[in-house]
């Protein structure tokens, strides 16, 4: 960047040399140096100002072309040079005053002491008043950088040597060919549309891509751009101009194979890092308390290494929370106060102080309370480690309303919140790098927050963008789906259960299915400690024949706990239809370690009454087996 920054400011400093610029003002043709990155015109004589083109602009593809973005065809000379390196000798047709003009155009790459395209040199020659129609257009198709052809009632009637070299035909072959025969029949309809719209809608060229067989059947890539009709030796004529994509394409995807096979390896990497740390301290503190007589030295280690198997959960959560499939488990409710409390708990342990500019008419947001906190706590967090702990955050909230679809968002209504923080900012060069599991650039930090905080939004039908400028500090901005007429109802007690309290009044019967059996013996002890009685099952079938057996011996089961994924058995969604073609009114509850499956979200839909996440305490199953079976 400083690099080109540099380059830029020299090429300055030469333009306002007055030697140079007579020598620049001598020449009667057009001459222009154009920036490779953005299409700026740098430098350019009275000659290509004067030519009579109606466009104005900084860039090259506005003042020639009156676009608003680069030129989507494949001779554009710049994009050319930037994919090849070559010089380029073209001509093509442009309409100055309503007239066209056959301009011939010569472009040359300035490359930098590092050996990289920084700029092109752009000489133009009007060649209009010097050939006939004819060969002026034999101008344009004689071009040995792309593949060009003539086609009239759809058969081709000229091609140039490029053409026939890259589908492996001689000329005379070619001729009168249909050129849609050379189209790949996967892709024969999109040639077919792109052409109506050149054709029938008089639409602008414009350059796709679609696949093609040479003369041995075999296929290529190209990317191609027809011309709207013009006459041509007295005939409606239709000029194409194609270039053989299929190296670049093959490139392209070994590149994204590559970089996807990299992001694996980090992810694994980093997965087996952190879980090689807990279990040491599981395992650890296990052992230690095993050779302890003390019982206040046991309960020490136990409770240190039930510490660790947190740290466990915490990190499946983030890892599921972009794992594939799922939706998260949402409700209406104000953004304010999780807003709010996420960021002083995330704030906790940094000397970060904290404006929030949150407007009382805010709107309810659609969200899972427990996702969205980690996605503000992970935001917050990264902000205050971005300032070294210290420094100052700005949260402000607003409604948005998109009218049309906009990035990655549907049209509607959203809250948008954006974390502004004073820190070192992000290089151009990791900013598309910020949201790949474990990416950082910072020591002890996993790289996975970022990473869950985009997965969350995008599973709420929201989104994440970033503003970043090195030295600058950057802005994130989270959009949440929102309403402005819901009715919100009052947060749920999230304190920490009182057991005793969960001790039914009378006896239950409880009927387990998992087919882990060290979670069915944690089960059915935790339940037979609060005074329930327990059947264990390992799978569907199993669980089907035993619940059978309860209502014909007149024991019905009041609850049946089911693991919502048994490998290689029957698993909960199953089950729970074959039990309800029996029994319509079973109190059934899913449990499982995927706690963003879609059954899960939507469990009431296949027939359950309730759901556990796993992992989860004595405590946690204490709670939700009384309120449905005492409760319900």
């Amino acid at each position: 960047m400083e690099n080109r920054e540099t380059i830029n400011k020299q090429i300055e400093e030469i333009s306002q040399n007055n030697i140079f610029k007579s020598v620049l003002e001598s020449i009667e043709q057009m001459f222009c140096i154009i920036d490779v990155q953005d299409y700026t015109i740098k430098i350019a004589n009275s000659a290509f100002y004067r030519y009579s083109y109606p466009y104005k602009g900084e860039t090259c593809y506005a003042f020639n072309h009156n676009l608003d973005k680069p030129c989507n065809v494949p001779i554009c000379p710049v994009k050319v040079i930037k994919e090849t390196g070559n010089p380029v000798n073209i001509a093509h047709i442009h309409k100055i005053d309503g007239k066209e003009r056959c301009i011939d155009i010569y472009a040359y790459p300035l490359i930098n002491a590092e050996g990289k395209i920084t700029h092109v040199m752009k000489h133009y020659r009007d060649i209009t008043e010097y050939n006939s129609v004819e060969e002026k257009h034999k101008r344009i198709i004689d071009n040995p950088i792309c593949c060009v052809s003539l086609t009239q009632d759809g058969k081709i009637i000229y091609t140039n040597s490029t053409f026939c070299k890259t589908f492996g035909y001689e000329k005379d072959e070619l001729l009168n060919k249909d050129f849609s025969e050379l189209i790949s029949p996967d892709d024969l309809n999109l040639f077919q549309e792109y052409k109506h719209r050149n054709i029938e809608e008089k639409k602008e060229p414009e350059c796709y891509i679609l696949s093609a067989l040479k003369k041995d059947g075999s296929r290529i890539y190209i990317e191609i751009a027809n011309s709207a009709p013009f006459s041509y030796m007295g005939k409606s004529t239709i000029l194409t101009i194609l270039r053989n994509i299929t190296e670049k394409r093959k490139m392209e995807k070994d590149l994204i194979r590559s970089q996807k096979l990299e992001s694996i390896g980090i992810l694994a990497g980093g997965i087996a890092h952190d879980f090689n740390n807990i279990l040491t301290a599981i395992i650890g503190n296990i052992s230690l308390a095993q050779s302890y007589k003390d019982i206040d030295k046991i309960n020490e280690r136990l409770s240190a290494a039930e510490a660790a198997s947190l740290r466990a959960t915490d990190l499946t959560h983030k890892l599921l929370t972009f794992s594939r499939g799922g939706s998260p488990i949402k409700q209406f409710m104000p953004i304010s106060g999780i807003l709010k409390d996420s960021t002083m708990l995330a704030l906790k342990e940094y000397n970060t102080r904290c404006e929030f500019l949150i407007p009382d008419d805010i709107w309810p947001v659609e969200v899972d309370r427990e996702q969205i906190s980690l996605t503000i706590n992970n935001l917050v967090t990264n902000a205050a480690q971005s300032m070294s702990g210290k420094g100052k955050i700005i949260i402000k909230a607003e409604n948005f309303i998109f009218g049309n679809n906009h990035m990655q968002l549907n049209k509607g209504k959203y809250v948008r919140i954006a974390f502004k923080d004073e820190g070192e900012g992000i290089s151009e060069e990791n900013i598309q790098k910020i949201f790949d599991p474990y990416f950082t650039t910072r020591d002890q930090q996993s790289g996975l927050g970022l990473t869950t905080a985009y997965s969350i939004a995008k599973k709420h039908g929201g989104n994440i963008e970033v503003e970043s400028k090195t030295g600058a500090g950057s802005i994130f901005y989270l959009y949440l789906p929102a309403h402005s007429e819901v009715f919100i109802s009052e947060p749920e007690d999230v304190s920490q259960p009182d057991t005793e309290k969960y001790i039914p009044s009378q006896q239950k019967r409880i009927l387990i299915m998992d087919d882990e059996h060290i979670i069915r013996e944690f089960v059915m002890q935790s339940l037979e400690h609060f005074g329930y009685v327990t059947t264990t099952v390992e799978d569907g079938n199993q669980a089907i024949d035993e619940y059978k057996r309860a209502i014909n011996s007149g024991e019905k089961f009041d609850m049946v706990i089911l693991d919502l994924t048994v490998p290689g058995g029957m698993g909960g969604k199953e089950t729970i239809e074959k039990i309800k073609e029996f029994d319509p009114d079973v109190n059934a509850i899913v449990s499982s370690g995927y706690s963003n499956d879609p059954i899960i979200s939507n469990y009431e839909k296949f027939g359950f009454k309730g759901f556990i996440r796993k992992p989860y305490k004595i405590q946690d199953l204490a709670k939700v087996v009384y309120e449905f079976t005492n409760v319900n």
